[in-house]
């Protein structure tokens, strides 16, 4: 019984911690355009600085709405190229980005058409900005976990395969395919054992025929909730472990750092 529980709470920090830790986030998102609605300018800016300092914290198109809301606010201000390189840097994070008319006028949304009409031939890294972190560039890279994770709920092991982790896919493939293998061993000869105890009629023979029946009964039993649990952190493992694929290593003294959302990752590198 505590097995069942064990892979229930398991499932449940998939399906319900991660979408609270998530909302979070949009509810510092709300407040900012709250602000915006009351007219109070100073609190939407500082409550987007904030924001922009912990920029790890948030998913890749949230993080790139901050951006455009930052442009939002340098643009009541009349700092054009700050403007321009907010919206670059939301464009990075999404390229699909679109500005909501409710809070930008129709010179933004056309320059946001401009730029990306143009962001494979722009750069960043020439115009200056008082970021909390100095030249901020982001890097989106595809999150190959997406597709493990569907894939290790199918076949344990594979999600890993997939995404480069040969040994310990092969590993998870082995124990688990040997523990449900068991299961279905013990099932069988539960079965025999079942039968050969309905066919006793001498009471020594139906004693030990019980017993027998009784012990392979057990061991199915036990046998399944351990495949059960070997397949659930199969299925978490691939989810939320990072692929080899992707390094994480400083380059040229720089610390990429991990953002994450449903369909993609992104690593945020500062120089």
């Amino acid at each position: 019984m505590n097995l069942y529980r064990t892979i229930v709470l398991l499932f449940l920090s998939v399906f319900v911690v991660l979408p609270l830790k998530l909302s979070a986030q949009d509810q510092i998102i709300d407040q900012i355009y709250a602000s915006l609605r009351a007219g109070d300018i100073p609190t939407a800016t500082s409550r987007v600085d904030s924001a922009l300092a912990v920029y790890f914290q948030f998913a890749p198109t949230e993080l790139a709405e901050i951006h455009a809301l930052r442009a939002l606010l340098y643009n009541f201000t009349g700092q054009k190229e700050k403007v321009r390189r907010h919206l670059l840097l939301a464009l990075e994070l999404n390229p699909n980005l679109e500005l909501d008319p409710l809070y930008f006028s129709p010179d933004l949304r056309n320059l946001l058409a401009s730029l990306k009409s143009n962001i494979a031939g722009e750069s960043v890294d020439n115009v200056t900005t008082d970021l909390p972190e100095k030249q901020i560039r982001y890097l989106p890279l595809p999150d190959p976990r997406v597709g493990a994770s569907w894939r290790s709920l199918l076949v344990p092991g594979w999600g890993q395969i997939y995404k480069g982790q040969q040994k310990r896919g092969i590993v998870m493939a082995g124990l688990t395919g040997g523990l449900v293998a068991a299961a279905i061993t013990s099932h069988v000869l539960r079965q025999r054992a079942r039968d050969d105890y309905l066919k006793a009629t001498v009471p020594a023979d139906i004693q030990t025929a019980y017993r027998r029946y009784n012990r392979f009964h057990k061991w199915r039993n036990t046998l399944m909730l351990l495949s059960g649990l070997s397949w659930a952190l199969n299925f978490l493992d691939a989810t939320f472990t990072p692929s080899p694929k992707t390094s994480f290593q400083k380059v040229g003294g720089l610390q990429p750092k991990l953002l994450i959302e449903p369909n993609s990752l992104s690593l945020v590198v500062t120089f």
